[in-house]
């Protein structure tokens, strides 16, 4: 009742915002608006609001059940349903298949409550005096839509370019550590340790499976994700600090495809004396990677990863 108001105004901004950033950021609606908005615990409000609603919606088609003699027990699975799709909606880590297979238990779930309509024929004056059911009868149709908008298809390519570009956060924090240290020390760290970093295995993300600081002090993040395409898993993006006088300045290098580049790597890195110099690892585990893009904008399979190749 409070996040309604007095009208379902709030839940139609909700909805609305939450469309928008699914269609443009896709996987992950809740992290993109939390990054639009501003507002860290946006997706704890928004995931709470869609699960009382899909709770108020229930609670609406029982009370009309009740009315016209009709057993209300099945209602309260209607809702249940949609649990796992608001999970996978908020972001939480699912393969291709699983995450398909939870929106459409949301997109049934919501259409068994509006199939009560019928049904409940005999509780027509619940639906229009209960306050239950003139918000919920106003607010079931976007919430049909969004679900729907939410299994729309993506491209690979999108969603690698959103999960990469979502797991480029980390670098500021590991960027910033090598300035602090060179500033201090006059030079460049070789390692986390020496930057005063976790290991690279505390330093993770949703797409990014460890990430730190290898030699010359550049910063590189590798992307592991159940959602990635295969030539795309395993992928590195590596940042090589230049310095200028009394600032760093950052150079992308990557060998990803430009279709799923994040922002700050769009544009072709300069040559850089140090990129490429080595070809085998140091103790760090950082390879560098080559700065020219791979031939046919795939990647090299990493063993064990995929079973198959397919276009990134």
């Amino acid at each position: 009742m409070i996040l309604l108001g007095r009208g379902p105004y709030f839940g139609r901004v909700l909805l609305l915002a939450w469309a928008v950033a699914m269609v443009s950021h896709p996987p992950h609606p809740a992290l993109a608006l939390q990054r639009v908005v501003g507002c860290e615990a946006l997706p704890l409000v928004a995931g709470v609001y869609f699960a009382g609603l899909q709770v108020l919606l229930s609670y609406w088609a029982v009370l009309r059940l009740r009315d016209a003699g009709q057993s209300p027990l099945w209602a309260f699975s209607t809702w249940v349903g949609a649990l796992p799709g608001l999970a996978a909606g908020m972001g939480y880590p699912m393969a291709g298949e699983a995450q398909a297979l939870a929106y459409g238990l949301g997109i049934l779930a919501t259409l068994g409550i509006g199939a009560l309509e019928p049904v409940a024929r005999g509780g027509v004056r619940i639906a229009h005096e209960h306050w239950v059911g003139r918000y919920g009868r106003r607010l079931l149709l976007p919430v049909i839509l969004l679900q729907v908008l939410v299994l729309a298809p993506r491209s690979d390519a999108a969603v690698a370019r959103w999960l990469i570009e979502d797991g480029m956060h980390i670098a500021p924090v590991l960027q910033q550590a090598v300035e602090t240290r060179w500033r201090a020390e006059g030079r460049l760290p070789d390692s986390n340790h020496a930057a005063g970093l976790p290991p690279p295995e505390g330093l993770t993300g949703n797409a990014v499976a460890y990430s730190g600081v290898g030699p010359d002090g550049r910063v590189y993040l590798v992307f592991e994700h159940p959602r990635l395409p295969c030539p795309v898993r395993g992928a590195r993006i590596e940042l090589v600090p230049e310095e200028t006088g009394s600032d760093l300045l950052w150079r992308c290098v990557t060998a990803l495809p430009e279709a799923v580049r994040p922002h700050a790597c769009r544009e072709p890195p300069a040559p850089l004396s140090s990129v490429g110099a080595a070809s085998t690892p140091d103790a760090s585990g950082l390879q560098p990677s080559a700065g020219a893009a791979v031939a046919g904008g795939m990647l090299p399979r990493r063993p064990g990863v995929c079973g198959t190749m397919g276009p990134a």
